[in-house]
């Protein structure tokens, strides 16, 4: 029997190998994309459903990643490529190094993005005869990047693309266009409804992208995980465990991963069993959820605490605690729930004085309020459709699992 350790079998965080779970249409779609590398691949689809494991897993090539945030623009995209591509400077002899201080110094201020780096050559300056200069114009553009990346072979992936402001995908969808018929292939990673609409802004995309849409994983395949890592460890469990686990995961594979991990610590499992081991009582699973809930609660607690205080889009702030209580209380959908399910929803659980004009106004003003309090996007609205998105699951299961940080909400008021 071959031994593992429990940490390395389920994988709550990263790419998991014992208890990766194949989806062999997803697959075939990427290897298909990589035999054509004019095109892009769009990855997208709900939170936790194993997006960034996809590209991970399959594509072959040396990737250079990037993040999205919701303030960096396309200039600051391009030239963190650049930086990783070490493309922006070359090395030349100085015989004068009091000019090559004052050079590079003057350099530091005219490219300004590269600031630390090119700091970093002029601090050396007077101790070393080499020194790196810019070899091309500041002023970066597609055509600059694709210089340097096309000989790399490099693909670039771009995650959390959802974050991107609109005018980041504007121009990345009109300079898409340039990187493909240079064969210079990007991925581009993120929430459905926000990455989706890429297309929109360039019709000419339209075959130059391959779209892939990642669901959610199927409880069979949540069932295959908690099984694959059982055998590794030589553990079995019973049915009625591993439809708790299923249950309590909100259809994360993440959270699998993370309820069996603790399972298992629990059990005082923490590399494979020499005698199989069989977990049968249920009651292990709520112990495990409360245990991981309470190790995240004073993370969400501060966030708890500040939205619910609201903000003042329209002088009313009652109804933020109500959104949040919402959010324990019903299931929210993959493609969302429209402010009128929101409304009768809000109703339904007490909420009677409010009005669907107030519901609209306070939905359309999170994402706001979310960005002004520095938090990550854990929901979303779509002004255009008027429909409310939960992107982060983990924030569902642990109101759940500490039902009295909601409560607290509302026991201040009475």
């Amino acid at each position: 029997m071959e031994f593992h350790k429990t940490s390395k079998v389920y994988v709550p965080v990263g790419l998991p190998t014992i208890t990766f779970v194949k989806r062999a249409n997803l697959e075939r779609s990427v290897k298909a994309w990589e035999m054509n590398r004019a095109k892009h691949m769009l990855i997208f689809g709900p939170s936790k459903s194993g997006k960034t494991s996809l590209w991970k897993k399959y594509v072959s090539k040396e990737v250079i990643k990037v993040p999205c945030n919701s303030v960096k623009s396309i200039g600051e995209i391009y030239s963190e490529i650049l930086f990783e591509l070490n493309s922006f400077y070359a090395v030349e002899k100085q015989k004068e190094l009091g000019t090559k201080a004052g050079f590079l110094a003057g350099l530091t201020a005219t490219l300004g993005i590269f600031s630390a780096k090119t700091q970093a050559q002029s601090e050396v300056s007077n101790i070393n005869s080499d020194k790196q200069i810019a070899v091309a114009s500041p002023n970066i553009g597609a055509n600059l990047l694709i210089k340097y990346l096309k000989p790399s072979e490099k693909i670039i992936v771009l995650e959390d693309f959802h974050y991107a402001n609109d005018q980041l995908k504007h121009q990345l969808s009109q300079d898409l266009k340039a990187f493909s018929d240079d064969e210079c292939p990007w991925i581009i990673v993120g929430i459905q409804h926000k990455t989706s609409k890429l297309l929109s802004y360039n019709i000419d995309l339209q075959q130059r992208i391959a779209e892939i849409p990642v669901e959610g994983f199927t409880n069979e395949q949540l069932k295959t995980i908690i099984e694959l890592g059982g055998s590794a460890l030589n553990i079995k469990f019973s049915d009625e465990v591993k439809d708790r686990i299923i249950k309590e995961s909100l259809g994360s594979a993440s959270l699998v991963q993370n309820i069996c991990q603790r399972i298992c610590i629990i059990n005082t499992i923490y590399n494979t069993s020499k005698n199989q081991i069989n977990i049968n009582d249920s009651d292990v699973v709520p112990t495990a959820c409360k245990d991981i809930a309470n190790e995240n609660k004073y993370y969400y607690e501060d966030i708890v605490k500040k939205i619910g205080l609201g903000g003042r889009s329209d002088g009313s702030t009652e109804k933020y605690k109500w959104f949040l209580k919402l959010i324990r209380e019903k299931d929210i959908p993959e493609h969302g729930l429209r402010n009128t399910e929101i409304l009768s929803y809000l109703k339904e659980l007490g909420h009677q004085e409010i009005t669907q004009g107030s519901v609209t106004t306070g939905l359309s003003y999170l994402p706001r309020l979310l960005q002004k309090l520095e938090f990550p996007s854990f929901f979303d609205y779509d002004d255009s459709t008027k429909t409310f998105y939960l992107l982060d699951k983990n924030i569902k299961f642990v109101f759940k699992w500490v039902p009295e940080m909601i409560e607290d909400l509302f026991e201040r008021d009475t």
